[in-house]
């Protein structure tokens, strides 16, 4: 990695760990050897406080060498480029070889919108499976902590996902 890296997984063969790279890299480092096995920098707003901010492999990665990443994209970028800004949580399927994405695997589960333009958004980042086997993610503020207080809001919540859900997910608020 170039020195952005803001996550590990370990693969359960205990020989490679998967590393997201803030720019919107995953990297596979088995020793003294690394691979890009996923590059959406294309998609991922990597500026301040956004960027690809977690990457988590699903509990029974064995079978079914799923990964999932959260990452942020669109807003006002340090290029002065401007779009719908959302975070996302993405799910792609890592080759047997460990180093490669299987090709077509990559999807875009699900999206939150955020009301902040500026990826200064406070995205939180964090994503993890529980022993119920649901995927929690962990979101910030979005920009605005006075809406982080209130219960209906998106900002400052936690949320639940069924991963075994066919297509886009239905978001869980905890």
């Amino acid at each position: 990695s170039d020195g952005k890296s803001v996550a590990v997984a370990p693969h359960p063969n205990g020989q490679i760990i998967y590393v997201a790279d803030l720019t919107g890299r995953v990297i596979a480092a088995t020793g003294n050897t690394q691979a890009v096995v996923l590059d959406i920098r294309d998609q991922v707003t990597a500026w301040d406080e956004s960027g690809l901010l977690d990457i988590v492999l699903h509990p029974k990665f064995s079978q079914n060498r799923t990964a999932y990443i959260y990452y942020g994209m669109g807003g006002i970028t340090d290029k002065g480029d401007l779009g719908p800004r959302r975070n996302l949580i993405a799910s792609f399927e890592i080759a047997a070889d460990g180093v490669s994405v299987v090709p077509n695997t990559f999807r875009v589960r699900h999206s939150i919108p955020t009301p902040q333009q500026t990826p200064m958004a406070h995205n939180g980042g964090t994503i993890a499976f529980a022993p119920d086997g649901r995927l929690y993610l962990g979101i910030g503020d979005l920009g605005n902590f006075e809406a982080a207080a209130d219960p209906q809001s998106l900002s400052g919540s936690f949320f639940s996902f069924d991963v075994d859900q066919p297509g886009e997910w239905t978001r869980n608020k905890v």
